[in-house]
């Protein structure tokens, strides 16, 4: 049977829980740029030539975001948000030029939803990226079926969520750990006076968990190398904890 394009529901209804891990002040800064970040507060140019304030969502993939893994690359692939009547379930499996985003703001009137337009592409700097305001973190489910519906706008091809999910698992098991890594090392936003010292505190601390990430843990494997087999992620979280544990004592001691 040819598969379709997925959509979340819940009973005979759009489940919009299941499309974000977080959205407004629910979003960490401490969690790394990823696929499916929606960003805000960007002047960028349209097709018509205006350049105006524009939401976006990150399409690229994490891997190459990244030349060493912490810092971005000199050019991101995004999506332009825009307003959109709310999609019904049976509308998902059409349409598929658009990412439906029900709920990203809150709550939304019967009329005005909002999509991600593959039409609208763009390409960020870096500085776009950092100096925007992330509104949204999709969920893994929520990732899996953007790749799937962008994907399929540009090859035609339906590819199941469950076989995404094999190839989303590992890099999102990597953003958690990092997020935790850096949330426990360099804090929150209110442990600071100056958003500046935050941010710094988060970049060093992203590269010290790089660093112990593709650390060898024998002559051919990585740490970041077992997060792709599923049995062995509960064991990196565990060291990952001992780590963290020893770096406070050291801390403490000194």
């Amino acid at each position: 049977m040819k598969p379709n394009l997925e959509c979340p529901t819940a009973g005979d209804a759009i489940d919009q829980s299941a499309l974000y891990l977080a959205r407004g002040d629910e979003v960490s800064p401490a969690r790394p740029y990823l696929t499916g970040d929606v960003l805000s507060g960007l002047m960028l140019p349209g097709p018509d030539g205006e350049t105006r304030e524009r939401v976006v969502i990150i399409l690229q993939h994490p891997c190459s975001m990244r030349s060493d893994g912490v810092h971005l690359t000199w050019r991101i692939l995004a999506a332009e948000v825009c307003e959109h009547t709310p999609f019904k379930p049976s509308q998902w499996s059409g349409n598929y030029h658009f990412m439906p985003l029900p709920g990203l703001f809150g709550s939304e009137s019967n009329s005005v939803s909002h999509a991600a337009d593959f039409d609208n592409l763009h390409l960020l700097s870096p500085a776009d990226v950092e100096n925007a305001e992330r509104v949204a973190n999709l969920s893994q489910y929520g990732v899996n079926l953007l790749m799937q519906r962008y994907a399929h706008y540009s090859t035609r091809i339906v590819v199941p969520t469950f076989q995404l999910q094999q190839v989303t698992e590992p890099f999102f098991e990597e953003a958690d750990l990092n997020q935790d890594w850096c949330e426990e090392i360099a804090g929150f936003p209110d442990d600071y006076v100056n958003p500046q010292e935050y941010q710094q505190a988060i970049d060093s601390a992203s590269v010290e968990y790089m660093d112990w990430i593709r650390e060898k843990i024998d002559s051919k494997r990585r740490r970041q190398d077992l997060l792709k087999d599923a049995q062995s992620r509960s064991t990196i979280r565990q060291e990952m904890r001992r780590a963290l544990r020893a770096r406070r004592s050291n801390a403490t001691s000194k």
